[in-house]
């Protein structure tokens, strides 16, 4: 497989991750003359901060897999919103996979304060998700699924976040 499109090393680094050994994209090289590409080739070697990682191969898995747990919970709470399934996801903060993780591997951010936004902007995830759960239950489905649709902006931009936290070794501003 061949990852088209790489235009962050942060991205280039979770397909790495993800088992995908072969990409393109400005991330890697900008287009250049056809006359260009075989010393391109011959030239290339990877940047140290494509090798430079925070965390082990087996704490990547775990977070990355904490977060396919999420985004399936998320499907979950969209089918119980809009297509009347009783199956509520467990959006629990005491048993979340990605909460305890960022605990546990706070020591290995820069710095403590941009872990510490991660966990609170995951936790107000679950918050909402709570909230968007009673709603529904109380009959309100409009208000649970506007909630909804702001949850899915919120979590879209937190992911993006914390992925570039991650993968990445400099503090975030937020």
């Amino acid at each position: 497989m061949v990852a088209e499109g790489v235009e962050t090393i942060t991205h280039g680094k979770l397909l790495l991750q993800l088992g995908c050994n072969l990409a393109q994209g400005h991330a890697i090289a900008k287009p250049m003359p056809e006359d260009e590409i075989i010393p391109w080739v011959k030239n290339w070697k990877l940047g140290a901060e494509w090798t430079a990682n925070r965390f082990s191969h087996a704490e990547y898995d775990e977070i990355i897999a904490a977060a396919i747990e999420h985004f399936i919970a998320y499907q979950k709470l969209e089918r119980f919103l809009y297509d009347g399934v009783d199956q509520i996801p467990d959006f629990n903060v005491e048993t979340c996979k990605i909460l305890k993780w960022l605990q546990k591997h706070k020591s290995r951010f820069q710095d403590g304060d941009t872990c510490n936004t991660l966990y609170d902007l995951h936790k107000k995830q679950h918050q909402w998700a709570l909230e968007i759960i009673s709603l529904a239950e109380a009959g309100k489905q409009l208000q649970a699924r506007r909630l909804y649709n702001k949850l899915m902006v919120f979590r879209n931009e937190n992911l993006k976040k914390m992925v570039t936290a991650i993968f990445t070794s400099q503090p975030l501003s937020f």
